[in-house]
C-alpha cells in the first residue's frame, strides 16, 4: 500500500503542478480549488483504508479525528451549499434525514 502512497503523491504533486501553472495566471482564487482536489484526495485516501482498522484507532483514545472530520463536514457543506444557491443550482446538500423523515416515509 506504501507503493500505492508514493506513487499517488507523486502523480497529485504533477497534478497541482499543472494546475498551478494554468490557473494562476488565469483564475484569482486557484488556491481554493488546489485546496479542494487536496480535501478529496485525503477524503478518498481515508475512505480506502480499512473501517475496522480506522474505527479501532478511533477508539484508542483518537475521538478529535472524528471531530475534526465532523467540523470539516459542516464547514465544507456550508460552503457548497452557498456556492449552490449562488450558481442558482436546484438541489442542496443536507445533512441525512433524520429519522422522523425516514419514518414519514415508510409512512407513505
Amino acid at each position: 500500500m506504501r507503493q500505492t502512497n508514493s506513487r499517488f503523491v507523486e502523480s497529485f504533486d504533477r497534478f497541482l503542478n499543472s494546475i498551478n501553472e494554468r490557473h494562476e495566471s488565469e483564475i484569482e482564487h486557484y488556491m481554493f480549488f488546489q485546496d479542494l482536489q487536496l480535501i478529496k484526495q485525503a477524503v478518498d485516501s481515508i475512505l480506502f483504508m480499512d473501517s475496522y482498522e480506522v474505527d479501532g484507532i478511533i477508539s484508542d483514545g483518537h475521538d478529535w479525528a472524528s471531530d475534526h472530520i465532523a467540523t470539516a463536514k459542516a464547514a465544507i457543506l456550508e460552503v457548497s451549499n452557498f456556492l449552490k444557491v449562488k450558481t442558482e443550482e436546484p438541489e442542496t446538500v443536507h445533512e441525512e434525514p433524520s429519522e422522523e423523515a425516514h419514518q414519514e416515509e415508510d409512512q407513505d
